[in-house]
């Protein structure tokens, strides 16, 4: 940690050089990096090996001693996404060393330098023993054989979902397979707001949670519920932030390249032929860098109308729709396939207290946006966005097995 902290300006600039992240947002990255390494080497420090086990709470226990010790899987193959090149590639990378489990990272193929750099920097740091870690930009065709080996004992994915669900189906089939995909992340903008909050204070947070890096992560906001009685004040303050954002400059960096530009404009072109969606405000397009767009959809309008409702857009856009009950918002929520985070502005107990028990998804975000992750924390989503956790502590048990030792205590 204390080599890229003495690096910090280097290593954001390649994040930001590689991937397009506006430098800002490339600097936390490499902050929250930092955050992971030395949680990792704390963990490391205080994990245990192993467990005595409570032989004598069973009669088939006496006479026995017992231990229940951590073992490394045989190996951890972690493919990562553009959006995070370096801060991903640590969620999987550092948990695998912990556990002491040998890893294969392939990087995503538009930004592998971060991963490369990464593995260097942990090589030299900890002068790991050869093919402890591994960093390849491998091809579809190889990674699919990767995939399929024997060797492989857990598969940690971060992507899409079409793309997640469909490795079950290449790999070793006694492989574990975490999965942690996409979303279209949700927030509720309630008639009554926290004492610190404002509408135009909220309408700041939600647009940059929603356009920063251009929109490209799995818990950027797509859509805010906003109650009718503040509707028009958010609709407006909303509209002015999305017209005043230009690509290329301040929060909004460009897309990935300008076939992801294309597809969110092709969505924009679907939506807007369905009766109770209004674009409010539609950015232009410039090869892969696109404006910043606000679309108003009906309370009426069926969310699997259209893609830009139904699917995760990872891009630029935001939809607003107005609301009278948040138990039927929540309805609404739960009918989607994703479910990995949401977030709420209320400042009511009971409004609060029913929408964290009662939405079906990884993580609930109060007086907030959903695009927070705390990365010591369990992380991930349900439904079509993902399977198993990510975070530091459970992700090296996820990586390690557990061997149960039986001693006869007479011998």
């Amino acid at each position: 940690a204390a080599k890229m902290e003495a690096d910090a300006d280097a290593w954001a600039a390649l994040v930001s050089a590689e991937g397009g992240k506006p430098p800002a947002f490339a600097a936390v990255e490499v902050g929250r990096a930092l955050e992971l390494l030395r949680l990792g080497a704390a963990v490391a420090r205080t994990r245990r090996p192993g467990y005595l086990g409570a032989t004598e709470a069973t009669d088939s226990g006496i006479g026995w001693r017992s231990a229940v010790v951590h073992e490394p899987v045989r190996s951890v193959l972690a493919i990562t996404p553009f959006n995070f090149p370096l801060n991903l590639v640590l969620h999987k990378v550092v948990p695998a060393l912990v556990a002491g489990a040998p890893c294969i990272v392939k990087p995503a193929e538009k930004t592998p330098l971060s991963a490369l750099a990464a593995q260097q920097l942990l090589q030299e740091s900890m002068d790991l023993p050869p093919g402890l870690l591994q960093t390849l930009p491998l091809s579809l065709e190889s990674t699919q054989q990767l995939l399929a080996s024997e060797d492989v004992a857990v598969v940690s994915f971060t992507g899409s979902s079409s793309v997640g669900w469909s490795l079950r189906q290449t790999a070793n089939p006694r492989a574990n397979i975490l999965l942690e995909l996409g979303g279209n992340a949700a927030v509720v903008v309630a008639s009554s707001l926290p004492s610190s909050a404002t509408v135009a204070s909220v309408v700041a947070e939600v647009g940059a949670a929603a356009f920063g890096h251009a929109g490209q992560s799995c818990i950027a906001v797509q859509s805010a519920f906003v109650h009718e009685s503040c509707y028009a004040e958010f609709v407006r303050d909303m509209t002015n932030l999305t017209s005043s954002l230009v690509a290329g400059e301040g929060i909004v960096g460009p897309m990935v390249d300008e076939a992801a530009a294309c597809r969110v404009d092709e969505w924009l072109d679907e939506a807007a032929a369905v009766p109770g969606i209004v674009i409010r405000h539609r950015g232009s397009r410039n090869g892969s860098f696109l404006n910043p767009s606000i679309v108003e959809v009906a309370a009426s309008v069926d969310r699997s109308s259209c893609r830009l409702l139904r699917d995760e857009v990872f891009g630029p856009v935001i939809l607003v729709t107005p609301y009278s009950s948040l138990p039927a918002v929540i309805r609404q929520l739960n009918e989607s396939d994703h479910g990995l985070q949401v977030g709420i502005y209320s400042a009511s107990q009971e409004e609060t207290a029913l929408f964290k028990e009662a939405v079906h998804c990884g993580g609930v975000v109060v007086g907030g946006v959903p695009t927070v992750r705390v990365d010591s924390l369990p992380y991930g989503g349900v439904k079509h966005s993902g399977r198993g956790r990510e975070g530091i502590e459970v992700a090296v048990e996820e990586f390690s097995e557990e061997k149960v030792i039986l001693d006869r205590m007479y011998w």
